[in-house]
């Protein structure tokens, strides 16, 4: 809309005075470490660790498909988060997309 304006193409913001509604209240349901070991044990095999990655690291979505046997440090032990699974899209109607390792989200991901 500020773009609009700079541009000349309306006067003014129009909806300056309008407020959003507050959003409801939401109320966060973690589950335990035996209900996410059962949902680990209940997903596909090829999937069940990212179950287990996510709800002991923290990692985002793409930062667990991208965790491999290479990301663990032999002498501590841990994983290195690095990198995430990022879809490109190969056309331009975006109906088809390449699973790609790129760095994650941001800079604080990195240790």
């Amino acid at each position: 809309m500020r773009t609009a304006v700079l541009d000349g193409r309306i006067p003014r913001i129009p909806c300056t005075v309008i407020r959003p509604p507050e959003p409801p209240p939401t109320t966060v349901r973690s589950l335990g470490p035996e209900q996410v070991r059962a949902l680990a044990a209940a997903m596909h095999p090829r999937y069940a660790l990212t179950v287990l990655i996510a709800y002991g690291t923290g990692a985002r979505q793409g930062e667990t498909f991208a965790a491999s046997r290479s990301r663990i440090d032999p002498g501590g032990g841990t994983l290195i988060i690095d990198r995430q699974i990022t879809l490109i899209h190969t056309n331009p109607n975006g109906c088809s997309a390449k699973p790609t390792l790129t760095p994650p989200k941001t800079t604080a991901s990195y240790p």
